[in-house]
Order: C-alpha cells, then structure tokens, then sequence
C-alpha cells in the first residue's frame, strides 16, 4: 500500500513539475535600469561621455546600461557597490580612455 502511495506521488510530481518548469522559464521579470544616453551619454566615440556615465553609475537604479557605441572616457570613474554593468552584445561597446581624440 505505501508502495503504491509512493508511485502515485512520483507520478504525479512528473506530471506537475514540467509544466510548473515550463511556466518559470517564460515568465518575464522586468529590471530597472539606467541607460547612459538618458543620462546625456553620446556613444559617439568624440564625446566625452565621462559626467553622463557617472550620473547614470549613481542613479541607484542598481543596473547600468550602455547601448550599443564608442564612449569616450577622461575623467576617473566611481563604481559603487551592487551596481551591474550590462553592454549591448558586449563585444560592440568600446571605451577610449583619455583625453586624445
């Protein structure tokens, strides 16, 4: 009798738990962020985007985003704790450091 009892509830868990699985998996969360450019970043690779990245690194948004560009870079930038940094495709974001052009 505890044998059936136990198969019934295997069972019954392998049938509940895809679909439970399957809901997790589609359901979207949606994540503050801050954008640079909403913050006057340009991305234009000419631009110093240096005051625009900082008020967007410490707009307690908790993430930062950086769209797809060049952002020039010539001041020394402040990254506070618990901030996440997320590129577009990451490899299509570059940083010029330094005042050259």
């Amino acid at each position: 009798m505890q044998f059936k009892l136990f198969l019934s509830i295997i069972f019954f868990a392998a049938i509940v738990t895809p679909g439970k699985s399957e809901e997790l998996r589609q359901s979207t969360v949606t994540i503050p962020y801050a954008n640079v450019k909403a913050f006057g970043a340009v991305g234009d690779g000419k631009t110093d985007d240096s005051a625009a990245i900082q008020k967007a690194l410490v707009s307690d948004c908790g993430t930062v985003f950086f769209p797809k560009g060049t952002y020039r870079v010539t001041q020394q930038l402040t990254v506070p704790r618990n901030i996440h940094i997320v590129a577009y495709k990451k490899k299509k974001i570059l940083m010029k450091i330094g005042d050259a052009t």
